[in-house]
């Protein structure tokens, strides 16, 4: 309902049994709750709500509280102008609500790739008032209050919390409980466009399942422990839309599209089933990269660029998660195409490797912060996709025009995505996120490190090496 409506739901609503008693009552037990009573009274007068406040007009607001109050009456104006918030709920109507269906003076709110809990849009439930079920639709959702918004078949509709809203009965289609609890989570073979491609990678994803449930069950845990989490560091380098708060907002965006409920895991410690895949954006295609790229290496490869007739893709927007089998990297032996290449012989086994080691990202945050409770010996775990052909994230080439010559220059503008690390529910993921605005036909660049080439010409030198005992043994 707004920010007043939180207010008065969270202060309000506790006398709703006996409005007569003293509203006073539930104010100055802590100073948080005083603070937010005052606020609430500021508001209220300011955008002339109603008159059921907690203190007389002569209660001053304190200074230090100004700035948030008066951020508070811009927020509830917003909201207003919008027509979309009805007003707060009087007691009559609270005691009224638990015993029949409460007419929604609002438009439903829709969340879709904006905020939270909206996998459940378009859902059909069940309600039981008094003696009578009534059939409806999840047409809306708000995203700060976190209510479903449902609209019931006679034309009546209401606003409910998450936890009312997973005691419905739901359609035939979806197992509500299930989704948000995701109880058998553990047996996924695939996440988010990854597949397991060891019983190491596995038992490292179980650990941090584990781990992560045990986070959110600690009422101790700061909210986000165990439920999502950005690793990737700001720094004074990135540019603004890769802040903290931006990718932590841009990569919500992208997993709620998919169905994923990233503010149920986090504000409620319920934890959704994951999606299997992970698709790329859909401003986004595979390309042949022009003989005349400044690249010369990459003339003829595969590339992955914005569609020449798509829209424009915004600086900060996540573009997909590099996707592949999940694997220690001492196993890189376990992939098919180096495994098939045995046969052909060193050299064939050395470009089968250099090639997979191309194609593999390391989780760096995640190997550095583990503890005793993940079991990496030692290794570190990767993402490899040199044998996945469904991934559009790893066709993103080097900005390097000659990567294998130790001081090589970079295109103009440099790099426009980047890498980041953000562990789901306990596990590490690698999201693609757009560095700049992205304009149609501009090919997609990132920075693969130093680290990163300095392993290729060591690869390409062991190379050489062999080639010149093969031909000198001939």
């Amino acid at each position: 309902h707004g920010y007043a409506g939180e207010f008065y739901a969270q202060l309000s609503l506790k006398n709703k049994g006996n409005p007569q008693a003293p509203y006073k009552a539930h104010i100055g037990k802590s100073k948080d709750a005083t603070k937010l009573a005052l606020i609430r009274d500021y508001v209220i007068r300011e955008c002339n709500l109603t008159n059921a406040r907690n203190f007389d007009d002569a209660t001053p607001l304190p200074r230090e509280y100004l700035e948030e109050a008066t951020a508070a009456v811009v927020k509830t104006k917003r909201c207003l102008d919008s027509g979309n918030v009805p007003p707060p709920p009087s007691y009559q109507e609270a005691e009224k609500h638990a015993k029949k269906k409460t007419l929604s003076k609002g438009v439903p709110f829709s969340c879709k790739g904006v905020g939270t809990l909206s996998s459940m849009i378009g859902r059909r439930v069940t309600k039981k008032f008094g003696d009578r079920f009534y059939n409806g639709v999840v047409d809306g959702c708000e995203g700060t209050m976190r209510w479903y918004h449902i609209t019931y078949d006679d034309g009546d509709a209401e606003d409910i919390a998450f936890t009312e809203f997973l005691e419905l009965t739901h359609g035939p289609d979806i197992n509500v409980n299930a989704f948000f609890t995701a109880k058998r989570a553990e047996q996924v073979s695939r996440v988010l466009g990854c597949t397991f491609a060891t019983e190491t990678a596995k038992s490292v994803w179980d650990a941090c399942w584990s781990r992560a449930k045990k986070q959110r069950q600690d009422p101790k845990m700061l909210p986000g422990i165990g439920g999502f989490e950005v690793k990737s560091f700001y720094d004074a380098d990135h540019p603004s839309c890769l802040s903290s708060a931006n990718l932590f907002e841009s990569i919500s965006k992208y997993l709620t599209d998919l169905g994923f409920d990233v503010g149920a895991s986090v504000y409620h410690g319920a934890t959704p089933m994951l999606p299997l895949n992970a698709p790329h954006h859909l401003n986004l295609e595979e390309y042949v990269v022009a003989a005349d790229d400044p690249r010369e290496g990459l003339r003829g490869q595969k590339g992955c660029r914005v569609k020449p007739d798509g829209q424009p893709i915004a600086a900060g927007t996540t573009l997909g998660v590099y996707g592949g089998q999940l694997l220690m990297s001492g196993e890189v032996h376990e992939l098919k195409s180096v495994k098939d290449s045995v046969q052909g012989g060193i050299l064939c086994f050395l470009r089968a490797e250099l090639q997979a080691e191309c194609f593999t990202e390391e989780f760096n945050h995640f190997n550095y912060e583990q503890g005793e409770e993940i079991p990496l010996d030692g290794e570190k775990l990767t993402v490899c996709a040199v044998d996945v052909n469904d991934n559009l994230m790893h066709r993103i080439n080097d900005v390097r025009i000659s990567p294998l010559s130790k001081k090589s220059e970079m295109l103009p503008g440099g790099a426009n995505v980047e890498y980041v690390e953000t562990c789901v529910c306990g596990f590490p993921f690698v999201f693609l996120v757009a560095r700049q605005d992205l304009a149609p036909s501009q090919d997609l660049r990132g920075n693969y490190g130093d680290a990163y080439w300095h392993m290729v010409r060591e690869y390409v030198s062991r190379i050489k090496v062999c080639m010149e005992a093969a031909t000198f043994n001939q």
